[in-house]
């Protein structure tokens, strides 16, 4: 028999400002910013497939062990199972090369191979009683910099055969706030409701965004979650291992009484269950559906095992919601589970495109009666407010502008979009307008200017000592709103970076490449395009067959008469404008060369690996854009579906402005990456 107490010393006593900035270059990457200044933020996935046996290489578990690996002075553990032996391992070596390792964990898991593996290691574990709900964190905090939370248990099956999500946080405030809910448990052996709300503001700035936690069940988690649908404007997304609590069911409802599109897919076990609200919210005609991992023996695998909602991720107060939390009474009330509200807009993104993957392989719940709804629409209007200009040098009228950007994988239709301030409404009604992928449009208050929009009402009226500037779709709900002060003459305020929809505003000569004052429709900085050079994205693969690293890549061809000096290119996504810059590239007219995020592919011509070590092809839908080296956009495809195996070529090959089409319509083969899309080479 295992007690639930096994040891209980002192919290690890250090000031941050004594300890090393913990490195995490090696954590795999799933999305953005992977030298970014703000800290390590990203999310990962487990990949179990629908059957046994089908489960893919995941780099959830690699991002975990990087992390583990990665601590040097401590790693605080609260887990309710550990049984993976990589897992176990990793913690093991941590411990032996110094690291302080602490574990907080459940009484009736103690017969876990890793329970019983870090005792044995004279490791110090403290449990919540047997028998007496459960301890259902799965949480890391290492070198009081860092959290790992989510909804992967560390065992085998929540590894490899459930659906499952953890995302990584580099935040010491944040990490602070979890250290206060371990030591509560660690320390001084209090767990469910015998703990204290250590944390009266449950809020912290991170990267610019409010992030909110909570933990069970001193902050009943269920009641914050209930105020974020109640906020939800457009929509609602969820994947959801058990569901039983009837003041969140009440809440989807509301949200679909007032117009919210609401989807949702549950685990067929916990479906199963006499109080699984799958039932009431199919009935009521919300889209649901039970999922399709089958990967399973017996009752062990194959569960839909997320906590996670995906709020408005069609406008730029986009959120997700998860943690270890279920929705349930007994997870509100009694056990010990955390909450995150997550508001960056990358990792939105990920979970959605995560619930996208699971509708595929889902079933339509029985209750659900209608058409077969689109719970995933093809177009996601990215469209963003990129710069203005509110105190021209000399007359307002005529130079007065508002540029907007499309980040959309895809065509925006404006039309019955509006523009307008905090004056009035509407200053602009946008009329049989459509923005293609990464266009830019400017809007002025007056006066001749060819190819773009002017102001139906004659004014914008930017005020010069500030505003609050809104674009609304066709149905008036806000797609983008920006707040500003004090305005210098001739300056514009600009997105920092440019074109990014995420940045934060800066005034235009500020920016570090900026070469002008203003640059109403187009880059920040200058183009410096060599003279007939010109290159063509022309065959790409988002979606090998099997493990994605090292086997998708990006093909480019010069199809212009002269050599280009591909140094400081660059090409990117919609993520990620950085993922592979040129460095003493010479690429001669009429050849190739492949990108790969990694590997060895000597066997490809031309050949080249990513920069970043990252390409990150969205299955579902994606921008792909090559910059010069002034950033100007060279080339660039959008698509919205890619097919197993099968690359993405121009319809006629090498030959820019053709669409992108499966490569087995152009040739016989699937792919053809560093030769023509017959198998000859460019060269001949």
């Amino acid at each position: 028999m295992f007690p639930w107490l096994l040891a209980c010393v002192a919290p690890v006593q250090s000031g941050l400002e004594d300890i090393p900035q913990i490195d995490l270059s090696d954590v795999p990457r799933n999305h953005i910013d992977e030298l970014d200044v703000h800290g390590l933020f990203d999310a990962w996935f487990t990949e179990p497939g629908v059957e046994v046996d089908t489960e893919a290489e995941t780099l959830l578990d690699d991002a975990i062990i990087a992390l583990i690996e990665a601590s040097t002075t401590s790693l605080d553990l609260s887990l309710y199972e550990l049984g993976e032996q990589p897992l176990i391992d990793a913690v093991l070596e941590a411990h032996d090369r110094g690291v302080t390792v602490r574990m907080a964990g459940d009484g009736d898991e103690g017969h876990d191979a890793g329970y019983e593996a870090l005792i044995a290691a004279g490791i110090p574990i403290s449990m919540r009683k047997p028998g007496d709900r459960i301890m259902h964190d799965k949480y890391i905090i290492a070198d009081s910099q860092v959290v790992w939370t989510g909804s992967t248990n560390f065992s085998h099956n929540g590894i490899h055969r459930n659906n499952n999500n953890g995302v990584m946080i580099e935040s010491s405030e944040l990490a602070s706030h979890f250290q206060k809910d371990f030591d509560q448990m660690f320390v001084d052996g209090l767990f469910g409701r015998k703990k204290d709300d250590t944390n009266l503001n449950n809020v912290i700035d991170f990267r610019g965004q409010d992030l909110d936690f909570y933990f069970s069940p001193q902050h009943d988690p269920i009641d914050h979650l209930v105020d974020e649908v109640d906020a939800a404007e457009r929509s609602v997304r969820f994947m959801i291992f058990s569901f039983t609590h009837p003041d969140l069911t009440a809440a989807l409802l509301r949200a679909q009484e007032r117009g919210v599109e609401i989807y949702g897919i549950y685990d067929e076990s916990q479906g199963r269950g006499r109080y699984s609200t799958d039932e009431t919210i199919a009935g009521a005609g919300i889209p649901s559906w039970i999922d399709g991992n089958h990967n399973s023996t017996g009752f062990s695998g194959g569960k839909m095992h997320h906590k996670a909602m995906v709020i408005d991720s069609e406008l730029p107060t986009g959120r997700v919601v998860m943690g270890s939390f279920n929705w349930s009474k007994s997870a509100t009330d009694y056990n010990d589970e955390n909450l995150l509200v997550l508001r960056d807009g990358g990792i939105v993104r990920l979970f959605e495109d995560e619930f996208c993957a699971r509708v595929v392989e889902a079933t339509l719940h029985p209750s659900y009666v209608g058409e077969l709804p689109e719970a995933c629409p093809p177009i996601v209007a990215g469209v963003f407010i990129n710069e203005f200009l509110p105190n021209p040098d000399g007359t307002d009228r005529g130079s007065e502008f508002v540029e907007l950007v499309n980040g959309a994988p895809t065509p925006v239709d404006l039309t019955g979009w509006t523009f307008g301030d905090a004056i009035k409404d509407v200053r602009h009604t946008f009329d049989g307008v459509v923005l293609a992928p990464g266009e830019a449009l400017v809007l002025w208050d007056s006066g001749e200017h060819e190819g773009d929009e002017v102001s139906a009402t004659g004014s914008l009226s930017l005020n010069n000592t500030g505003d609050t500037l809104t674009l609304r779709d066709a149905d008036g709900l806000v797609v983008d709103e920006v707040e500003y002060g004090d305005s210098e003459t001739d300056v514009s305020w600009n997105r920092s970076p440019d074109f990014d929809g995420s940045g934060d505003w800066a005034l235009h000569d500020t920016l570090g490449d900026a070469t002008r004052l203003n640059s109403p429709g187009i880059r920040a900085n200058a183009p410096a395009s060599q003279p007939g050079v010109r290159l063509v994205i022309n065959e790409l693969l988002p979606d090998p067959t099997g493990t994605d690293r090292g086997a998708e890549y990006i093909e480019l061809v010069n199809v212009g008469d002269v050599e280009a000096d591909l140094t400081g290119w660059l090409i990117g996504d919609l993520v990620d404008s950085h993922r592979h810059e040129f460095d003493a590239v010479i690429l001669a007219p009429g050849d190739a060369l492949t990108l790969y995020d990694e590997g060895d592919h000597a066997g490809i011509h031309g050949a080249v690996l990513s920069t970043s070590g990252w390409l990150s092809l969205n299955n579902s839908g994606d921008v792909v854009t090559l910059y010069d080296d002034a950033f100007e956009v060279h080339d660039q495809v959008a698509w919205t579906r890619s097919s197993e195996g099968v690359s993405l070529n121009r319809a006629t090959d090498a030959t820019a402005g053709t669409e992108l089409v499966d490569h087995d319509e152009v040739s016989d083969a699937d792919t053809s990456p560093g030769t023509r899309a017959d198998g000859t080479s460019w060269l001949e």
